[in-house]
Parts: structure tokens; sequence; C-alpha cells
């Protein structure tokens, strides 16, 4: 039996467009099935510069991107660190007066600022979010587990490492965090938290650079047929592109997913997922001519 090919639902491209823009994510498609996460040359860089003890010379501290947020590319924020003491996952139950370092007069974390947050208790956006909402200009969420491959990752007795590195993905409603976040991993944040905690003085920054892949710039974009939220930029950006000319380099790529999986093809082989599927529930192999809907007609274009 043939497998129908699905394109997803509604998805939110905003931000995953500007990291494949920027050249951090890269996306390949691997046969039918599999859809691969690519990680590119990192264009952005997390140093300490205060304390001087916990600096990094060279590339600095390894970090992983968020894939939301704006991050300001050919920039830079330089600002304090302080250290939330809660979680920050509840908007209404966020104490800009506690954390780490302490300060003497009861004063609140001064604005702009970078928080350190610990991962945990609910998404990364809603943490950012909160971050934001507070006066945060950056945002580090300190990883709460080592990855075992790491040379450095000595877990406690009762404790477990991760096997896979974490992605700090948009849980779909991140289009109003317009802050950058990194990621640390947790033998580095664990040295800045006891930092702070003994009420030292941090000051960090986070840079951009802006990639140059050449004399072109060079894009793609992930979307569906299904997917409007990049209907827009797909029915305007024709004359930019054309204005671009030989000097940029586009390439589209259909999202494709197992549509048995997605439950779209019953027991008895109806398609359930309608023109979303390319076989018309497994009746019709990929290498066909379709122009039924638009669906198959962008695919196989």
């Amino acid at each position: 039996m043939t497998r129908p090919h699905c394109l997803p639902g509604t998805r939110s491209l905003s931000s995953i467009l500007a990291l494949l823009l920027s050249g951090s994510l890269q996306f390949r498609l691997l046969g039918l099935y599999k859809l691969e996460v690519v990680r590119a040359v990192q264009t952005s860089k997390f140093q300490i510069l205060i304390p001087q003890s916990l600096s990094k010379p060279g590339k600095g501290y390894d970090h992983r991107d968020a894939l939301f947020g704006i991050p300001p590319y050919g920039g830079s924020i330089q600002q304090q660190v302080f250290y939330a003491d809660t979680d920050l996952c509840d908007a209404n139950n966020i104490n800009a007066k506690g954390g780490y370092p302490q300060r003497s007069d009861g004063s609140a974390w001064q604005t702009p600022f970078i928080l350190l947050v610990d991962r945990g208790g609910c998404s990364f956006v809603v943490k950012v979010r909160n971050a934001q909402r507070a006066g945060a200009a950056g945002v580090l969420i300190a990883d709460d587990l080592c990855l075992c491959d790491r040379p450095d990752c000595k877990p406690e007795t009762d404790e477990v490492c991760e096997t896979r590195e974490p992605l700090m993905a948009d849980d779909g409603s991140g289009a109003d965090v317009s802050i950058p976040s990194f990621l640390l991993f947790r033998e580095d944040a664990d040295q800045i938290k006891q930092a702070l905690m003994n009420n030292q003085h941090v000051r960090a920054q986070m840079s951009f650079k802006v990639p140059a892949p050449g004399a072109r710039v060079e894009y793609q974009l992930w979307t569906a047929p299904s997917d409007f939220v990049s209907r827009s930029l797909e029915q305007t950006f024709g004359l930019a592109a054309a204005a671009l000319g030989d000097r940029a380099s586009f390439q589209p790529h259909p999202y494709i997913y197992d549509g048995i999986s997605a439950g779209c093809q019953t027991e008895t082989g109806e398609d359930e997922c309608f023109n979303l599927c390319l076989n018309d529930g497994g009746t019709v192999p990929l290498t066909q001519t379709m122009t039924c809907n638009p669906d198959h007609r962008e695919l196989m274009l």
C-alpha cells in the first residue's frame, strides 16, 4: 500500500523564516518521509564580560539560539545579568525585586537587562514573553539537565542526562516575542548562576553577525498550501524577488509528512484528510502527474 504524503495545517513561520534568512538554521528533506533539521554555522555569540573569570576567550559560550524572537542582526546586546528566582511561567507572579544579585535597596531589575531563567515548568516562549514584559532585552535559559555526550556532563546520583540536544522551538504563539534568547548548557549556566547567587555583578554580551554567503542572498521558504501565515509573503514578494535578480537565490520547499501516522487513512483505505493528501488515500503513486487541486500542483512545482 502506498503511503499518503500529507501537507500540514497552519504553521507559524515568522520566526523560523527569520532564522532561515540568517543562515542559523536550515532544513533538509530526506526522501519522502523524513524532515531533518540541520544547524548551520552559528552566527551569534554569547560572552561574559564581567567578571573576567567567567569570560571564555575566542568563540565564547556554546549555546543554542531560539527559533522565535527578533535578534538584532549586525548588532549586540550588552547588559547586566539578573537571575530570576521563579520559573517565570506565571505572568501575574513575576517578582522583579527578587532574584539575584540581591539589591539592598529592594529595587527592581533595572531595565534594560539580560535575564537568566531556569528551564522547566512551561514552554520557552512563555518564559521569554514574560521576561520581555518585565523589561528584559534578552533572555538566557539555563538547561536543567546536561547532555550525555558532553565530556563535562556529570549528573548527580539521582539524576539522568539527556540524550538529545534540546531545541528552543516556537510553541505556536511566539509571534509577539521581539527579544532574542539563548539556551545555555547546564554546566555553563551553573557557573553563571553561582556567581549571581553570590551577589556578584555579571555583565554579558549577546552579539549577532550578519552572515555573508558571498555576493548574493540565499533564502528558502518551507511552507504548505494550507499555511495561511506565509500566504501574504507568497502573494507580495514577487516584485522584490524580481528586483533581486541573480543577486539572490530562492528555493521553496513544500512540507511533507506521513499521512498514515497522522491518521489520514482509514482501515479500509479511505482518505480522511481530503485535499491535503497527495495520493487519494494511498491509491495514486507520487510519481504520477497530479493537477486536480492546488495542493498537488504546488508540490509538483
